[in-house]
């Protein structure tokens, strides 16, 4: 039988697809989907439900992408590892985040990171609130930090008369190091709480005194 002259239609080569477009412009289509497999746009939804399953195949595809093989012993440590693991995924398909952001979360591989920091606050002493606000508040500098890419390079022109610490700030924004600045400024937040936490309960015992 002779060998196929195009690859056989799957979710696999459809989220690439999907993805290679969102990479290009910051979007995709079923037509232009369609158009770039050499097949029918009727001919996708043989395969995935519509446009709300790409955007989650290709969430599981980022997502999937994390990985911290050996995760350091200490809490903090681990929390920086799993930022950053989370950031180099995000800026590989940094145009993706704005998409993935307008729906809420379906994958079970998204699912098992949060149980991953979940774990790290809790082994830090946070209880389950303060650990959903530090979860969030890590997501927000990760995916904030990816969003940047799609700014200009100096966000404030001369008209607006920037001063020069906004001047010289505007391209570091664009770098590692700056991801780096705004993760270890929370790691360190982080820890001074649960150093105030651990002094607190071991001096709960202690009588007031009057003066």
């Amino acid at each position: 039988m002779p060998r196929p002259t195009q690859p056989i239609l799957s979710t696999r080569n459809i989220t690439d697809a999907a993805l290679d477009a969102v990479d290009a412009t910051g979007d995709f289509t079923m037509p232009g989907i369609a158009k770039q497999l050499n097949v029918t746009p009727s001919s996708l939804y043989t395969h995935i439900s519509g446009r709300s399953e790409i955007v989650e195949l290709m969430r599981i595809r980022v997502m999937s992408s994390i990985s911290v093989p050996h995760p350091p012993a200490g809490w903090s440590e681990r929390i920086s590892a799993w930022g950053w693991a989370y950031r180099r995924a995000a800026v590989e398909h940094w145009r993706l985040i704005p998409l993935l952001m307008t729906r809420s979360v379906r994958t079970e591989v998204t699912f098992d990171i949060d149980t991953a920091l979940v774990q790290a606050f809790s082994d830090g002493g946070f209880d389950s609130t303060d650990t959903r606000h530090a979860i969030s508040t890590l997501d927000s500098l990760v995916l904030g930090s990816v969003v940047k890419l799609s700014t200009p390079d100096v966000a404030w022109t001369q008209s607006s008369n920037p001063s020069e610490v906004t001047h010289e700030a505007a391209n570091p924004l664009r770098t590692d190091d700056t991801f780096d600045f705004g993760l270890r400024t929370l790691i360190a937040g982080w820890m001074a709480q649960c150093v105030v936490r651990l002094y607190t309960e071991s001096h709960s015992d202690l009588p007031v005194t009057s003066r």
